[in-house]
């Protein structure tokens, strides 16, 4: 009724005359006209130099993805179209997604969705913070799940290197101090997405190692706002090190794949010429590969190995494999021992 008296009566539709609506004799509610007509007068505001509204520290950065807005839509539920108008969300929009959705969870995210497409970078934690704390919405509790940074045991055992937004085009981000260095190329990524690289302090994460392996680098981890369509193919990853090259060992970057079984796995590392940039670095060593998810990355120094597939097909009893950059050096097995499809792996150390 309000909402259709506005709009009828436009630029009329005063406080004043509410107000003297509110006092007819037939209504008699001077409380309200107390409540949303009258100034009210506010000591702090003589006092305060401050602007009405600051930014909390404690409000993320940035916009909410499409996995927070869906869970959310979940968790207002009934309270949706209420959020909704805080939102600014208009009217025609809250009724054509009341008619086209039967679940309130529905309702709720394409509400939040309508609302992040129509206000673009203004759709921030910060704003739906806003709108959560307000009078009418009061959930508090969807403001510290959703809109707060989270400080746990993590924050204290990582620290931020960089965060920044990543567009289709060729990039690159390098911290010395930390001795990373990732590139982008183009149309890696269908959007712009929000990088954000962390160091994790000594002995918080575990790299599971062999005998003749060594960590020789920070553990970095990538983190990626919306990791959805990102090309990992164009992503490239540099960690500096502090093994000494030796031609009877290998550094190879590894990647962790599986979190629960702290399963890590060996990264494609090219021998290519570096980026000017870290060429240029001469105090730094580097090893570069390129990703295959956000995740976490560390360098590892251990014995080169060297491969040998298995041929049944010659006649000779025995199956010799001799490796080139050791010469004299070989490995004879009898082939009765071996199969087909099999592959000899060997390691060498020398001791002097």
């Amino acid at each position: 009724m309000f909402k259709r008296w506005k709009q009828n009566n436009g630029s009329n539709a005063t406080y004043q005359a509410l107000c003297d609506a509110l006092k007819h004799k037939l209504v008699q509610r001077q409380d309200l006209v107390e409540k949303f007509c009258y100034f009210k007068v506010n000591k702090t505001r003589e006092i305060s130099a401050e602007p009405r509204k600051r930014r909390n520290s404690k409000v993320k950065r940035g916009t909410p993805t499409d996995d927070e807005l869906e869970q959310l839509g979940i968790d207002i539920a009934k309270d949706w179209s209420k959020l909704g108008r805080r939102l600014q969300v208009n009217g025609p929009t809250l009724l054509e997604i009341n008619k086209a959705h039967d679940q309130l969870s529905e309702k709720g995210y394409h509400m939040l969705k309508r609302w992040k497409e129509n206000k673009g970078a203004d759709a921030t934690y910060q704003a739906l913070c806003d709108a959560l704390q307000h009078k009418l919405v009061q959930r508090q509790d969807l403001v510290e799940k959703f809109c707060y940074i989270k400080v746990s045991s993590t924050s204290l055992s990582r620290r931020m290197i960089f965060r920044e937004t990543v567009y289709g085009v060729a990039s690159s981000y390098f911290s010395k101090e930390s001795g990373v260095w990732i590139a982008f190329s183009p149309k890696t990524v269908p959007e712009p997405r929000r990088i954000t690289c962390y160091s994790w302090s000594h002995n918080a994460v575990l790299v599971p190692l062999e005998d003749d392996e060594t960590l020789v680098s920070s553990v970095i981890q990538l983190e990626c706002d919306d990791p959805a369509g990102v090309n990992f193919t164009g992503i490239t990853l540099a960690l500096s090190h502090s093994a000494v090259e030796s031609k009877e060992y290998e550094l190879v970057m590894k990647e962790l794949i599986n979190l629960e079984k702290r399963t890590w796995k060996d990264l494609k590392t090219p021998r290519d010429t570096l980026d000017e940039i870290l060429a240029s670095q001469r105090e730094l060593q580097f090893v570069q590969a390129t990703i295959t998810s956000f995740s976490l990355y560390a360098v590892i120094c251990r014995l080169k190995s060297y491969t040998f597939p298995f041929d049944a097909s010659p006649e000779s009893p025995e199956f010799t494999c001799q490796v080139t950059e050791y010469p004299g050096t070989s490995v004879t097995i009898p082939r009765r021992f071996l199969s087909k499809g099999m592959d000899m792996t060997i390691k060498v150390r020398e001791y002097y």
